[in-house]
């Protein structure tokens, strides 16, 4: 009766790993951008908060390329008020990628970390998104360089609106002779 017994808690137990009930917690960090961009005009200027959501894990490295649509300019990159502390390589941008590389000595855990803010210009009519391309990563503070599972926030969308023409037609001065004075 043991042995029936302990044959059936090892059964129940391979079929509760084999149905991960039992295993190993899996981590997954999140990117994605604040605030949601809405629709904007031609010409107007607009900052996004690029946002890490550890998901519980201590991450110490980020290595993230950002594709963005012709209809935005990339004005800056600022890195101020950024978790990362140490850039391998200044926040930059050639054509429409960016690219953001750094660590975290000592990693972080948090759901709302900014790694950079992102100044872009409407510079043409249309929809589009930004989007984070597949070769970026964020990497366990586990001394291995273990990457972890990332979910990217699908790119938001936006729109940018013609900017409507400034009415040229101004307020008539009122006319000098149909004032009266008291010297009259």
């Amino acid at each position: 009766m043991i042995r029936t017994t302990i044959k059936s808690a090892i059964f129940i137990s391979l079929l509760l790993v084999a149905f991960g009930v039992l295993a190993p917690t899996a981590y997954g960090a999140g990117i994605y951008f604040e605030p949601e961009p809405a629709t904007y005009k031609v010409g107007d200027s607009f900052t996004l908060s690029l946002v890490l959501d550890t998901g519980g894990a201590s991450i110490n490295a980020v290595d993230i390329s950002i594709l963005v649509p012709k209809l935005l300019k990339i004005k800056s990159i600022s890195k101020n008020e950024s978790i990362i502390q140490l850039w391998v390589n200044e926040p930059s941008f050639s054509g429409q990628t960016i690219n953001l590389t750094g660590g975290i000595p000592g990693g972080v855990t948090n759901s709302k970390g900014v790694i950079a803010k992102i100044t872009f210009e409407a510079a043409a009519i249309g929809s589009g998104n930004i989007a984070f391309m597949s070769n970026s990563s964020v990497l366990l503070n586990d001394g291995q360089g273990t990457k972890l599972g990332l979910e990217m926030t699908g790119g938001p969308a936006f729109s940018i609106i013609p900017r409507p023409k400034e009415s040229s037609a101004q307020e008539p001065e009122p006319n000098k002779e149909d004032e009266q004075t008291e010297d009259s």
